[in-house]
């Protein structure tokens, strides 16, 4: 079995796998982030999961991230806590 792989399309229209294994999802709901940071070979930004297992995606979402830009914390006193 081939675990799922995130493959790339390069200037000549080929397919490149460049990250071997992106993890699989285990579980409802399940995440998985793939970092495509210096990931892509060509200007297309066309990807795709590639994999021999059974695996069902019901969604994909893409995100970009935002330089310069610090999070804020925001410390809130409890005013009663219940840990069981």
């Amino acid at each position: 079995m081939q675990p799922p792989s995130l493959q790339v399309k390069v200037a000549r229209g080929a397919w490149q796998t460049v990250i071997a294994e992106i993890g699989i999802p285990v579980g409802r709901p399940q995440t998985i982030v793939v970092d495509l940071t210096d990931r892509f070979l060509s200007a297309s930004r066309e990807v795709r999961i590639a994999t021999t297992m059974r695996v069902y995606w019901d969604q994909v979402e893409v995100a970009t991230r935002v330089r310069d830009v610090a999070p804020v914390v925001t410390r809130v006193v409890a005013a009663s806590a219940d840990l069981r």
